[in-house]
């Protein structure tokens, strides 16, 4: 998990061992083109 990744879910209150573990969240992500990578936006616990 990528530094913005793991910052992202404690600002949800989501602990890194939960997503590791398979708590279910939502996760929102952003495509950036010019890297050709996804970005974690948030996630958050589903209810």
């Amino acid at each position: 998990m990528s530094w913005h990744a793991d910052e992202r879910a404690e600002e949800r209150e989501v602990a890194v061992w939960q997503l590791v573990d398979g708590t279910e969240v939502e996760a929102i992500w952003a495509w950036l083109p010019e890297s050709r990578r996804a970005m974690l936006v948030t996630l958050y616990f589903v209810e």
